[in-house]
């Protein structure tokens, strides 16, 4: 049986080994420093044992637990000091035997010793790991081995080891890996893996992953197809390794060398190569998704054919001279230095400082989908490369810029399907310079909003970007007769050239005030109105007054069959093409046929839906959440969370969440006294359709109303409002309940769709409310989508007017 004695390792008590006949007992301090003595005096030619002595020596006047050894030793002394507990025999390659272990020891770690045949004495009894690492000639160790080594060994490399013995330690490395290995343990199991490769072998077999390399050599290893995800290599020499077709996501190369490296097609994403040398590494169809390149050297890289999906590599302090760069990354805060005069690695390249950017061999159709259309490649976006190098760049931006082009021009290819990406980049001011360029953009620019010249003047379009904004400005200076025939999309132009924070800069302001006031105010059509008294500087002169935003300083005509001209002030302006439920909508002079209007004289639906449709959209949107706000009148006081229903309605989603226990009583306060468990109180019912005036309406228009405020109450419990992903206002989605049952009670019919009869999409709709045992998928977000469907199909127009256009 199992001696189940706790091992006491006290120097004067023996120690009974139970797997040997003989008692085992710790020797004498005087004892050891005799055998480690003797031992040093009868040192052979070629060893060094004199240093090993003096760090023994030092073990056992310090009780020290660890040691490693690593010297050209032919044997160990008689006696090893009795503290050891960790024990690590590294590349002692002329130790031929191991006759004594320390009586304490816990771990063995004997590494690259080719030369040694046996472990002569049996395994102390407490030892609780050993490693064993590609010594060769080892073929037996004596005695029995303890049960516990099952938990805690990695032997490999150990051909010569007896059959019993060697499948006894087996490493069970597809169950536990390598990561409980040393360094020393792993430098010598990877080299011995690099040199030994097999077409059979297994996943555990190239399994390195959540190991600790750091300073390792891993010099010229062949290492495809690994997984070396989550490893450490921290200041390791990975110099010309191979490492292709292999996983090595989320680990530290920090400091570490890769010169030469290969790691084709291999998956790097997430690692960090902060302070890494990797001149001349190969990158090709490799993944650096959120690669951290900060301080790296990659001079010579070629990232040509690597790639990211959603993050860009970051390269903050890196250094690319002579590097082929990845398409489409950003170059924010790289050190790029001057080009010399080496010449490309191919000829599909372009200098971009002292690096080298790919451009397709030859631009065909194919070519510019693939690297500049930057909605559906955006990874690829070459435009993007150019334009994140920094504003100490800006010549050598530009400059990279006109190379780019001229490939353009000289191919001859028909750029207008990606008309639009090259103009939003190629217009910002760094590129103003270059009359390369801003010549190449006219009949590119000329063509793209003469086809689109009517979408932007919808209502509702506005520019999202520096570039499109300064091309279109400069496009009605050569078109004039545009401001009149599209003056929704001129004024629009104008407006966000001068004063919006996104698109606008201080030369593209004084741009678009120079255009308005000379070439449109001008017109014969404008002119007029500029002399009246209330225009601008309010003096007769005609001239704006750029200095204050509630002077009337913008003129927008409608269609000539309407004949009428709206003067108006920036604010006003701003406010009613953005509105919010503090807007004005009469807070302008209107003239029609040259005669100013009374406020009387004008319906506003027909002046912002038809004369000037440029605020048809926001003005539908004011209008649909303005009556749809008679029922937070009706429910909220004014105050804090009235305004943040209020702000939602108008934005179409909220940073605000009500969630929270605080945030669930407050609402509770407020609805409870409006429900009867999930129905509405009668009061509350008449309170609605006082307040939308349905008293004498059918029972079917009564229900399209309590339907409509249902779906909006709905989404206020959504994740897209107050709600998150798995929690929603509880109350809210009681008062959604609430109305959309008296939607039912109303007029049941309403409910009818093509898979369901009234009742059963009642419901559905009841389950997906309240939830409880019925399996219905909840999400309010989701219900809220088909409510709206369903009454976009049925009652489009009642919908329109009661549920929020910003939720649309």
């Amino acid at each position: 049986m199992e001696d189940k004695r706790e091992m006491d390792v006290n120097p004067v008590r023996p120690v009974t080994a139970s797997r040997n006949t003989e008692e085992t007992t710790v020797p004498a301090a005087a004892s050891v420093r005799a055998a480690i003595e003797a031992w040093q005096n009868e040192t052979a030619p070629g060893e060094e044992r004199t240093m090993v002595a003096a760090r023994l020596l030092g073990c056992q006047e310090n009780s020290e637990a660890v040691i490693q050894i690593h010297a050209p030793v032919t044997t160990l002394p008689a006696l090893l000091p009795p503290s050891l507990t960790d024990l690590v025999l590294d590349g002692c390659t002329a130790l031929r035997d191991i006759g004594h272990l320390p009586v304490g020891l816990k771990r063995l770690s004997v590494v690259g010793c080719t030369s040694l045949e046996a472990i002569s004495t049996p395994l102390p009894e407490g030892i609780s790991g050993i490693f064993i690492c590609h010594c060769p000639a080892l073929a037996r160790i004596e005695g029995e081995l303890p049960p516990q080594l099952h938990r805690m060994v990695y032997v490999n490399g150990c051909t010569a080891l007896n059959e019993a013995q060697r499948e006894f330690l087996s490493f069970p490395v597809d169950k536990h890996g390598r990561s409980s290995l040393s360094r020393a343990e792993l430098q010598a199991d990877i080299r011995h893996f690099s040199a030994n490769r097999h077409e059979y072998e297994s996943e555990a077999e190239r399994n390195f992953s959540q190991c600790g390399f750091i300073c390792g050599d891993l010099h010229g290893l062949n290492l495809s197809k690994v997984n070396m995800s989550h490893s450490d290599f921290r200041r390791a020499n990975l110099t010309e390794v191979t490492l292709t077709h292999a996983a090595v996501k989320e680990s530290d190369f920090t400091s570490a060398t890769l010169t030469d490296a290969v790691l084709d097609f291999s998956n790097l994403d997430q690692s960090n190569f902060a302070g890494a040398t990797l001149t001349g590494v190969s990158l090709y169809e490799t993944s650096i998704d959120g690669v951290n390149f900060t301080d790296a050297n990659l001079e010579r890289a070629q990232m040509g054919g690597a790639s990211f999906d959603e993050s860009y590599p970051v390269v903050t302090g890196a250094r690319f001279k002579n590097a082929v760069l990845c398409p489409g990354m950003s170059l924010k805060g790289a050190v790029l230095g001057t080009a010399d005069n080496s010449p490309p690695p191919n000829t599909s390249l372009i200098r971009l400082a002292d690096a080298w950017l790919p451009v397709p061999e030859e631009w065909d159709r194919e070519a510019l989908e693939l690297f500049l259309d930057k909605a559906n490649r955006p990874e690829l976006f070459l435009l993007n490369t150019i334009d994140s190098m920094g504003d100490q760049y800006a010549g050598e931006k530009v400059r990279t810029a006109e190379r780019l082009v001229r490939t353009l021009q000289f191919s001859g290819v028909d750029v207008s399907c990606v008309g639009l990406y090259l103009m939003e980049t190629l217009g910002k001011p760094d590129y103003h310079t270059s009359p390369l360029i801003q010549e190449w953009l006219v009949p590119l620019s000329d063509a793209f909003y003469s086809s689109n010249i009517d979408v932007v003047n919808s209502p509702g379009y506005r520019f999202g970007s520096t570039g499109l904004t300064y091309l279109m400005a400069e496009y009605f200076v050569r078109h004039p007769e545009k401001m009149q025939s599209h003056n929704g999309a001129f004024i629009k132009t104008m407006l966000q050239g001068m004063y919006d924070q996104e698109v606008s800069f201080p030369d593209l302001s004084l741009i678009c005030q120079e255009i308005y006031t000379d070439c449109y105010l001008t017109t014969d059509a404008v002119a007029l109105y500029t002399r009246q008294d209330d225009f601008g500087k309010m003096d007769g002169s005609g001239e704006p007054d750029w200095e204050s935003k509630d002077a009337f300083n913008w003129v927008l005509l409608s269609s000539p069959e309407e004949n009428s001209v709206m003067m108006v002030s920036d604010n006003s302006l701003s406010k009613m093409l953005e509105p919010d439920f503090y807007t004005h909508w009469r807070s302008f002079f209107l003239y029609r046929d040259g005669e100013l209007q009374e406020a009387s004289g004008y319906q506003l639906d027909h002046l912002f839906n038809d004369v000037f449709p440029v605020f048809r959209k926001a003005y539908q949107s004011f209008c649909s959440a303005h009556e749809f706000g008679r029922i937070l009148d009706i429910l909220l006081p004014e105050g804090e969370v009235k305004e943040q229903f209020r702000t939602a309605a108008l934005s179409g989603a909220s940073d605000v969440k009500m969630v929270d226990d605080d945030s669930q009583l407050k609402l509770g306060e407020i609805f409870e006294p409006y429900l009867d468990d999930w129905l509405l109180q009668e009061g509350h019912i008449q309170q609605i359709t006082d307040c939308y005036e349905l008293q004498e309406v059918s029972g079917s228009e009564k229900a399209e109303t309590f339907f409509c405020l249902g779906a909006a109450f709905c989404r206020y419990s959504s994740s897209a409002v107050f709600g998150t992903e798995w929690e929603s206002p509880q109350i809210l989605r009681g008062y959604a309940s609430g109305l959309l049952e008296e939607a039912h009670r109303q007029h049941p019919a309403l409910f009818a769709a093509a898979d369901f009869t009234p009742e059963e999409r009642m419901g559905d709709i009841r389950g997906r409310l309240r939830g409880g045992d019925g399996g219905h998928f909840t999400c309010t977000a989701v219900l809220s989508d088909i409510l709206v469907e369903h009454a976009e199909k049925n009652f489009p127009q009642r919908l329109a007017t009661l549920y929020p256009m910003a939720w649309r």
